[in-house]
């Protein structure tokens, strides 16, 4: 039976998104440059943070929160998920992993391998 999400699991989850990203990147786009910009609203005691990823000068994901990390989080899942449906079926070492046997971009957004 899975386990029902909860705040500290969701969290652990989404947690690495930036350093997987980080690690796709440089062993797929290694001369294009990552720039992360953030935007915060809302009063002082309850902010709402909105993060951009940009990959040379183009956004390529967006992401939101109640704080800047778990905005930056959102927006690297984001951006992994489209880094996935670009280049997966071309360089599908680049998404693969000892941890999870095949695509662990796959098994993250729990799709079946190969999609």
């Amino acid at each position: 039976m899975p386990t029902k999400p909860t705040p500290s699991n969701i969290a652990a989850l989404m947690e690495h998104n930036k350093n997987r990203l980080n690690n796709i990147l440089q062993r797929l786009l290694r001369e294009f440059s990552l720039k992360f910009t953030y935007d915060q609203s809302g009063p002082c005691n309850d902010p709402t943070w909105q993060c951009n990823i940009y990959l040379d000068r183009n956004v390529i994901a967006m992401g939101g929160g109640t704080t800047k990390q778990h905005a930056s989080e959102g927006a690297a899942l984001s951006a992994l998920e489209h880094l996935h449906g670009q280049y997966h079926e071309k360089y599908p070492n680049v998404f693969a992993s000892d941890a999870v046997k095949g695509c662990w971009v796959c098994s993250l957004l729990d799709a079946p391998s190969g999609a």
